[in-house]
């Protein structure tokens, strides 16, 4: 067995040691289905590695199903997090497997896999889990990060509930292949946005989050945005009207001075926003959170315009804020409204500044595997 990250392996295995001090726990039990079938397809997706890449994450390990000793490295975007199988259990009524970290994972610590088939029938994955930060931004996230973390056992359970519940669709050739019109809901109440996606040849739903901004928090304003669009994205992918379609989520701030400007408070700070803003420049920053409900899929990124602004008088200021349309965007502008003439230019993409980037969604929605003409209106 390799160098793992940490000291107790099997600690996720029934009968097997107590996990260090400071390592938190884990457990989510999701239900997959009914049935030997469901049972069967379950634990052959969950070993073969099929279910960690319907969530979205790269996959690359050094053997086709999972075993005591394999590697496997997990990547997410720019992260990776390499891990070793340690335990298995192929049994008549659970299969499963745990995998503990190496180093270079930002996380310390080991979780396993198991589908059950109960006595009444049903079938169960159960994510368990100890770990504790080892990378300083998981540090630094704190809740945010635990509560990501299982939100992430819930997308593994969604995926292999929908990998289950189907056979395999490889074999097919032809028409029967071709990738069907998607559903598309756009998991924001912002007219911009949806303009955007309408004028790209698409018919997004609108469902409102209601996620509390203002509740979560992260080190910096790229973090932010990111932490914010995936929020906003997985509290509509849980509601019962969002299945079997793609759910993209969305948030900007506006980063000046190193900090994250969201949408002022009040007037009299849009008139003090303004006052700081004119003649300078910042970076208006979009987190983009895409979730395919179908497979649990997720595919997430930020993007990033700089945006140089005039100089508008106090009185133009004044005029602008009086329109209330500086309360409702965050940054208190916009390039699509009143704003516009007080923008001398921007380096990057308009649609991002606007709030939603085109090339940035079509480049996470091919990281799910799917086109974006798939989204286009007839």
């Amino acid at each position: 067995m390799s160098r793992l990250s940490y000291s107790t392996p099997g600690m996720t295995k029934a009968g097997g040691p107590p996990p260090p001090p400071g390592y938190r726990a884990l457990r989510v039990r999701v239900r997959l289905g009914s049935g030997p079938e469901v049972f069967t397809r379950a634990g052959e997706a969950l070993m073969g590695w099929r279910m960690h890449r319907a969530v979205g994450l790269g996959v690359s390990p050094t053997a086709p199903a999972a075993a005591p000793g394999v590697r496997v490295d997990l990547r997410l975007g720019p992260l990776r997090a390499p891990c070793e199988v340690v335990w298995t259990v192929r049994e008549r009524t659970r299969t499963g497997f745990a995998y503990g970290t190496l180093p270079g994972h930002p996380e310390c610590g080991e979780e396993a896999f198991v589908v059950e088939y109960l006595a009444g029938g049903s079938v169960t994955l159960t994510v368990h889990a100890f770990s504790r930060p080892a990378a300083w931004y998981l540090r630094a996230l704190g809740p945010v990060a635990r509560r990501g973390q299982a939100a992430v056992a819930h997308g593994y359970g969604r995926a292999l509930r929908r990998l289950a519940r189907r056979p395999t669709m490889g074999g097919m050739t032809g028409a029967a292949s071709a990738t069907p019109a998607r559903r598309l809901v756009l998991a924001s109440a912002s007219p911009a946005r949806l303009g955007l996606l309408r004028q790209a040849g698409m018919a997004p739903e609108v469902i409102v989050s209601g996620v509390d901004e203002d509740a979560l928090s992260a080190p910096t304003p790229t973090e932010l945005a990111l932490v914010l669009a995936r929020a906003k994205a997985a509290a509509v992918a849980e509601r019962p009207e969002a299945a079997d379609a793609l759910v993209v989520g969305c948030d900007s701030v506006l980063e000046l001075d190193g900090r994250p400007l969201g949408k002022p408070a009040d007037p009299e700070d849009a008139m003090n926003r303004w006052k700081s803003m004119r003649g300078r420049s910042g970076v208006l920053l979009t987190g983009h959170c895409v979730i395919d409900t179908a497979t649990g899929g997720e595919a997430f990124g930020t993007a990033a315009t700089t945006v140089h602004f005039g100089e508008p008088t106090d009185a133009e200021i004044a005029a602008y804020v009086a329109s209330g349309e500086p309360l409702h965007v965050a940054g208190a502008f916009t390039l699509d409204g009143r704003s516009a003439p007080f923008v001398e230019r921007i380096e990057g993409d308009h649609g991002n500044v606007i709030g939603l980037s085109l090339p940035l969604f079509r480049r996470l929605l091919t990281e799910l595997g799917i086109p974006v003409t798939s989204l286009w209106s007839l």
